[in-house]
């Protein structure tokens, strides 16, 4: 099996890239969020009824913090991502050559090459839009679809079939 194609520059499709990376690793940033909100909710509702009956300002400003706390960690994966986009390098702007055989995949770009082997990928994720090659916790290599033909896509299919886990 070899294929080779060119993928242009998207970046909508870099930042669906880097979210898919981020949700990886934080699956449950969302929840915690709103966990952190609700938990502040009810301390603010505490603190505003003991209020008639003691001093409850730490209690509120406590529970004011969870609040911003869970904001923040529901909103983390655009902060995340927004900020990942700001700080790339150029050479992740650039059009890709992305040549794929049995036993590498070679991504390259003006004054830029990478090559991983096979054997280091640690998972291939088949969505919609293509393939994305998990080659550690912070390294993805997404593969689309619409830039391989129907003969390709069912090839590399049953390759990324084989190196499961």
């Amino acid at each position: 099996m070899q294929i080779s194609m060119k993928v242009p520059y998207d970046e909508s499709q870099l930042r669906r890239t880097l979210r898919f990376l981020f949700e990886r690793r934080m699956p449950s940033a969302r929840p915690q969020g709103v966990a952190l909100v609700a938990l502040g909710g009810v301390g603010v509702g505490a603190a505003k009824f003991t209020d008639m009956f003691s001093d409850s300002a730490l209690l509120f400003w406590a529970s004011s913090a969870l609040i911003s706390c869970g904001v923040m960690m529901f909103f983390i994966a655009r902060i995340s991502v927004r900020s990942a986009m700001r700080t790339l390098p150029g050479y992740f702007r650039l059009d890709q050559q992305v040549l794929i055989d049995s036993e590498w995949l070679t991504v390259s770009s003006t004054g830029c090459e990478s090559r991983m082997h096979w054997s280091w990928a640690e998972e291939i994720v088949e969505t919609a839009e293509g393939w994305y090659a998990l080659f550690g916790k912070s390294h993805v290599q997404l593969l689309p679809k619409n830039a391989m033909s129907t003969e390709e896509q069912a090839a590399f299919g049953q390759f990324a079939a084989t190196l499961k886990k």
